[in-house]
């Protein structure tokens, strides 16, 4: 049995202030048991050098009570502590002026496997001694005598079982012989305090030269300008954890691109520091830089590929339909009207086709543009109902509801407006064959700068699968095995949903309850001012330039034969006797340079051999004249009109070619 010790301090414990009683626990205190159980000194004490894998084990926090010396017993005479010794999870010890033992928490007793009576009354250095000869009884002494200068002092018990040694110490080896991650520690300031040999590898430090450094030193002038550093450590604190790529600098001053974690480190709840996982990811960054950069190549490269084909398909129906119209407005007999019918309404059909092709393409590589300019909306509609009365069913009645007081001055995009509703309308009269179609509009949202129009097309048609819902509005996906018996591309509704989000509006479907479907969408109409309304002209356009064609002399520069002859034959209708035509560029402007006064008005086509017609108009403009030059082409992707516009030219007109929009534009540039 042990036997009860004085005080073997090297001298007295000075009290301070009448404290006579100090519970303490110390850190740095090695105190091992059966257990493993461990003690260490207060942090104030301890540099992090001296913080071992052991002693960075999880613990408890304890706090030391100094209370003044009674004449009865603890337990009677300060029933409070004695409550909290009793209930404290935290593992505590009181000592008297002689640093003997006098009171020890339940938890105490519990975690180091004593009892009662074999601890009180021993003296505190010779009781550790008796556990753990190798004890630092002179560290323990300045944190006793530490405590007594307090009134209040924190500890931090730690209990580490062999287990939990080794798996500390391995992880220690682990982290040390990482090469690919650079891993270390910060202190609460951001200092380094460790450094692995992944960090020397990556960073180019050695750790006698980087430990005690602040971290930012990894930062380039942006990030620390931003006080980049500091804030992801605020950040961390807030948040548990940063996660972050960047340009982090070597000691070299090269720089790499980086993927890094930064967590808090806490020991007993007390935050102690940062712990930084920094990884080099430079050849991942470039390499997912090459696959964008291949995405995007191979996606302009199908999207250009599409538009060529697009190009190389309109241009023979220049042809077919311009031949089929002027057909049509010969003598023919009833069966040659039927037949010039079919070719005209057949070629109709596949220029759709095509345009939805080429119209996809621009919209999967974002090369679509809008033109805002006034619209009207109730002019569209009558258009698009006049349009689809032709093929719509006896049995089918379409009908609109409109605002009567439509707001007059406002913009959008017309023509992108007329091709979603007319896409709308069409499906609706495609898959309705008895009941109604209902166009209906409405302003569903107003602002200071612009209203929200709501637009849906109501059918009693053949309706929407459930299943097929979720498809309607991707590309090439006929809604259901009805709707492949018609034709089309199963673009529209794909088409339509890019236009409109395009215009900035949204777009959808609801079944009707009875039958049928609802299509809707919505756009944007810019508010604008009044615009004052010019007079009506006198004369019909297609007047008009009869009366002007007969003086005016035209130069068609178009290498395709079957397109030089119905560009003269809609050139002769409209009354134009003197017409020439070259068959490239170099011919067009040869013809330009023998008589350079001669033409009023120039059809340039674009795509053509020897010379193409961009690099003819820059010549033409090279030598001083102003002659209107007009380009027919079948080129539709972003940007063609502009750099049409920006090489001289004067108009654009697509092939195949409108015979509306021809006339608008001959008697614009003639008309003078």
């Amino acid at each position: 049995m042990r036997r009860r010790a004085e005080s073997t301090a090297s001298k007295p414990a000075s009290l301070h202030n009448g404290v006579e009683f100090v519970g303490v626990l110390p850190r740095l205190v090695r105190w091992a048991s059966s257990k493993g159980f461990e003690l260490s000194a207060p942090t104030q004490l301890v540099s992090s050098t001296d913080i071992s894998p052991k002693t960075a084990a999880a613990g408890h926090p304890v706090t030391t009570l100094p209370f003044r010396k009674a004449e009865t017993p603890l337990k009677t005479s300060e029933p409070r502590l004695a409550q909290i010794l009793a209930l404290t999870p935290v593992p505590s010890i009181v000592l008297d002026a002689k640093l003997d033992i006098v009171e020890v928490s339940e938890s105490y007793l519990s975690l180091t496997s004593t009892k009662w009576e074999e601890c009180t009354g021993f003296n505190i250095y010779e009781s550790i001694s008796n556990r753990n000869p190798g004890a630092d009884c002179v560290s323990i002494q300045h944190a006793i005598e530490k405590a007594i200068g307090s009134r209040v002092v924190s500890g931090c018990a730690h209990y580490v079982s062999d287990d939990q040694a080794h798996a500390n110490e391995m992880y220690r080896i682990l982290v040390n012989n990482v090469k690919d991650y650079a891993i270390f520690m910060l202190d609460v300031q951001g200092h380094i305090t460790t450094w692995n040999a992944g960090a020397s590898i990556l960073k180019q430090y050695e750790p006698e030269e980087i430990l005690g450094q602040h971290f930012s030193i990894f930062y380039g002038d942006e990030d620390l300008a931003a006080k980049k550093p500091q804030k992801e450590l605020e950040i961390c604190m807030r948040e548990g954890k940063v996660e972050d790529e960047g340009w982090r600098y070597k000691k070299d001053g090269s720089r790499f691109w980086s993927s890094v974690i930064i967590a808090p480190v806490y020991k007993a709840s007390q935050h102690i520091g940062f712990s930084k996982v920094t990884r080099d990811i430079t050849e991942r960054k470039a390499g997912e830089a090459r696959l964008v950069a291949a995405f995007e190549e191979s996606a302009k490269l199908k999207s250009d590929f599409l538009a060529n084909m697009s190009h190389e398909m309109r241009t023979p129906m220049h042809g077919i339909l311009g031949a089929s119209s002027l057909l049509m407005e010969s003598d023919l007999t009833d069966e040659q009207n039927e037949l010039a019918q079919i070719i005209e309404e057949s070629g109709g059909i596949l220029l759709q086709v095509i345009n939805d092709i080429l119209d996809y393409s621009k919209l999967a590589s974002g090369s679509f543009t809008v033109t805002a300019t006034t619209i009207s909306v109730p002019d569209i509609i009558s258009a698009v109902v006049r349009a689809a009365q032709v093929t719509l069913r006896p049995s089918v009645v379409l009908e609109t509801e409109a605002l009567r007081a439509f707001p007059k001055n406002v913009e959008s995009d017309p023509l992108r407006f007329r091709q979603v509703l007319q896409n709308m309308v069409s499906n609706a009269v495609k898959f309705t064959e008895q009941g109604s179609i209902r166009i209906i509009t409405k302003i569903s949202a107003e602002d200071d700068t612009s209203y929200t129009l709501l637009t849906e097309v109501v059918d009693t048609g053949i309706g929407v699968p459930s299943p097929a819902v979720d498809t309607l509005f991707t590309p090439f996906a006929p809604s259901n095995a009805v709707a492949k018996q018609y034709q089309g591309t199963g673009l529209g509704l794909s088409i339509c949903k890019g236009l409109v989000e395009f215009m900035g509006g949204t777009i959808g479907f609801r079944p009707n309850q009875d039958k049928g479907s609802t299509f809707w969408f919505t756009t944007k109409l810019a508010k604008i001012k009044p615009i004052p309304v010019a007079p009506s002209p006198t004369q019909q356009p297609s007047t008009k330039l009869t009366d002007i064609a007969l003086t005016k002399q035209i130069l068609v520069v178009e290498d395709n034969l079957i397109n030089q002859t119905i560009m003269v034959k809609l050139l002769k209708g409209y009354g134009f006797k003197n017409i020439d035509v070259a068959s490239n560029g170099k011919e067009g402007l040869e013809l330009v340079q023998k008589a350079q006064l001669a033409y009023r008005l120039i059809l340039m086509d674009i795509n053509m051999p020897v010379m193409d017609g961009i690099t003819a108009t820059e010549m033409i403009r090279g030598m001083g004249l102003d002659v209107p030059i007009i380009a027919m082409t079948a080129n539709a992707l972003k940007g063609d009109e502009e750099s049409y516009l920006a090489s001289g030219m004067n108009d654009y007109v697509a092939k195949p070619v409108d015979r509306r929009i021809l006339l608008r534009v001959l008697v614009k540039w003639l008309d003078h």
